[in-house]
C-alpha cells in the first residue's frame, strides 16, 4: 500500500509517496515528488503501488516509466524497484565534429582552404562589435510622455 504525504504546509507543499517494500523485510520508503499537484501525486502513487506489487511490468507502467524525467527515474530507482537507467552516449560537440572533418580532409584540399577552414573554427567577435554611427545621426530616444 502506498499513500501521498505533504511535507509541509502552503498552497502548494511538496509532496512524496510513502510505501512498504515486501522484497526489503516490510521497510517503510519514500519517494520525494517535489511540488506537484495532488492529481499528479495521486497518479504516481498508483502506478508505483503497481511496481510493489507487480512480479512483471504491464503496459502502462511501462510507458509511465519511458516518459519518466532521469531525476524522477533515479529516485525510483534508488529505492529498488526499477533498475536505473544506462547514461546516455555523449554525442560529440560542434568543435569535436569539425576538427575530426578537417583532419579527414587535409590531405585533398588546398593550403589556403585549410587555413580557411581553420580560421573558421575559431569563434568570431562579430556579435560584440558596436555598430558605428555618424556624428550628425542623434541617437532614437522617444519622449516619455509619447508623441510631441
Amino acid at each position: 500500500m502506498a499513500s501521498v504525504i505533504k511535507l509541509g504546509g502552503g498552497k502548494q507543499p511538496p509532496r512524496a509517496i510513502d510505501f512498504y517494500d515486501p522484497t526489503d523485510g516490510n521497510k517503510r520508503k519514500r519517494i520525494r515528488l517535489g511540488v506537484v499537484s495532488a492529481e499528479d501525486a495521486n497518479q504516481v502513487c498508483r502506478l508505483v503501488e503497481k511496481l510493489v506489487a507487480a512480479k512483471s511490468l504491464d503496459a502502462e507502467v511501462a510507458r509511465w516509466l519511458c516518459g519518466l524525467s532521469d531525476d524522477i527515474h533515479q529516485r525510483i530507482a534508488d529505492n529498488g524497484l526499477i533498475e536505473p537507467r544506462n547514461p546516455t552516449a555523449k554525442l560529440p560537440t560542434l568543435g569535436a565534429f569539425f576538427a575530426k572533418y578537417l583532419e579527414q580532409r587535409r590531405s585533398d584540399l588546398a593550403p589556403a582552404s585549410i587555413k580557411r577552414l581553420e580560421l573558421k573554427k575559431k569563434p568570431s567577435n562579430r556579435g560584440s562589435v558596436p555598430i558605428p554611427r555618424s556624428p550628425r545621426s542623434p541617437p532614437m530616444v522617444r519622449p516619455i510622455g509619447g508623441h510631441r
